[in-house]
């Protein structure tokens, strides 16, 4: 079973306790991705206002929701 902090939650990445909202712990990952491909998500994610972790995230919380 993978630990604890790699299964997913709200997508803001912070986790509600007692109603205050606390940030999840993040980890470092690394991988290697084609350069073009790298260019274009960070032009979408300046267009979007937002920043390259925040879109990944958002696309494996979709990814993992489509075979839950």
């Amino acid at each position: 079973m993978p630990p604890s902090h790699w299964l997913g939650g709200p997508k803001s990445g912070k986790a509600e306790r007692s109603g205050v909202m606390e940030k999840k712990k993040k980890v470092k990952f690394t991988t290697n991705i084609d350069e073009e491909l790298l260019k274009k998500i960070k032009v979408r994610a300046i267009k979007e206002g937002k920043n390259v972790n925040e879109i990944i995230e958002e696309l494996f919380e979709e990814y993992l929701k489509r075979w839950s």
